[in-house]
């Protein structure tokens, strides 16, 4: 025997129109007359760093047929002093701008198409450069990178070898400690007798950095407030 069963008719709401925001525009992109600045002989390639740490981006290029690099460093407000030079490997056509010693200073790389080969100048300070050091690599080398690809916390050069077609990388065996946080040790407590001096000398020890650099610290009472002088 069979039975019918009764469904309630569907009821739809009033559809409710979803309101999609235009994307923001923004103002038109200004630029003022451009200003030329010399350089080496068929600057292939240029990067931007702080060569001399004043707190201003500094260019370097990489100058293909004069076999070196061009720096010019910036002079504020736009403008830049005239280029020196540094030699470099046969025919630089990439360059890039790397810590690689971990100086704080900013040291420069080049890919060189002629020689198969990676320059280092290592950064001397006040805009000088030691002379180019050497690394064999693929056939021409067009292109230059950096990464820390093993995560030793060490920058190291990858390069893409046109002829060869094969990709170079130079892992960065120099011997220092990349930067690590300060370790401190707990201070002993020591009470202070009211109406009673009372001096307190932290041993050096307290403080740690396995990279060296110069530590500083200040001091609170526990409740916050500041010592007496």
């Amino acid at each position: 025997m069979s039975q019918s069963v009764s469904v309630p008719a569907p009821v739809l709401s009033a559809a409710t129109p979803v309101k999609h925001p235009k994307a923001a525009v923004g103002p038109t992109p200004v630029f003022a007359d451009k200003v030329d600045y010399g350089a080496g002989d068929v600057p292939w390639s240029v990067a931007v760093a702080d060569v001399n740490a004043d707190g201003r981006a500094d260019l370097v290029t990489a100058n293909g047929v004069s076999d070196d690099v061009s720096l010019l460093l910036n002079q504020g407000n736009g403008r830049f002093a005239a280029a020196t030079h540094f030699k470099v490997g046969n025919g630089p056509r990439s360059i890039a701008s790397v810590d690689v010693n971990a100086d704080g200073r900013a040291d420069l790389v080049t890919a060189n198409v002629y020689s198969d080969d990676v320059s280092l100048l290592l950064n001397q300070g006040n805009g000088r450069f030691a002379a180019a050091t050497h690394f064999a690599v693929g056939d021409e080398p067009e292109s230059i990178a950096i990464a820390d690809v093993n995560g030793d916390g060490k920058a190291d050069v990858v390069v893409g070898n046109l002829v060869s077609d094969s990709v170079s990388v130079l892992i960065n065996r120099t011997n220092y400690t990349p930067n690590q946080p300060p370790q401190a040790s707990t201070l002993p407590t020591q009470t202070a007798a009211e109406s009673k001096n009372f001096s307190y000398v932290i041993p050096a020890s307290t403080f740690t950095d396995a990279n060296g650099d110069t530590l500083s610290y200040s001091a609170q009472l526990a409740g916050g407030g500041n010592l007496p002088a």
